[in-house]
């Protein structure tokens, strides 16, 4: 439910509210500031709202998991959370859902067939995705979609 509510709140945000300042400032920082838009502003809000949302999903992280240690923050988590957003595709808000999903599988799998090689299987994939397809998974769904 609480996934449901997020990236419905994302979305709102993304593509009613915010689209035009931050499309504006992703594309051309320096265009944007001359034609006034106040680029600190989007920026500081941008950071607040993902600030905003991954404090929610870190809490909930850790009411799962009912323990905060230092050792939740290593580099496999990391790695965990960047693989999801490669592989579903940047950029986009549902597609690190589906790879968070397909990552969430893939490690379950993992555990089974080889429980301490996990690590370097997300970071080929990782590596894979941002060399080969950019895009992630998404960019073959939304290319078909604007031709």
């Amino acid at each position: 439910m609480t996934m449901l509510v997020t990236v419905t709140c994302l979305h709102y945000i993304a593509n009613h509210m915010l689209r035009l300042p931050f499309m504006a400032i992703r594309e051309d920082e320096e265009a944007s500031e001359a034609s006034g838009i106040n680029t600190a502003k989007y920026k500081l809000l941008a950071f607040m709202i993902s600030a905003f949302f991954s404090a929610i999903a870190g809490s909930l992280y850790v009411y799962y998991m009912r323990v905060a240690l230092p050792r939740m923050l290593s580099l496999d988590t990391q790695l965990i959370a960047v693989c999801s957003v490669v592989l579903g595709g940047m950029g986009t808000i549902i597609g690190p859902v589906i790879g968070a999903y397909i990552v969430t599988v893939l490690s379950q799998l993992l555990s089974i067939f080889i429980p301490r090689g996990a690590v370097l299987v997300y970071a080929i994939i990782t590596f894979l995705f941002v060399a080969i397809f950019p895009g992630g998974l998404m960019s073959f769904l939304i290319k078909p979609r604007k031709r």
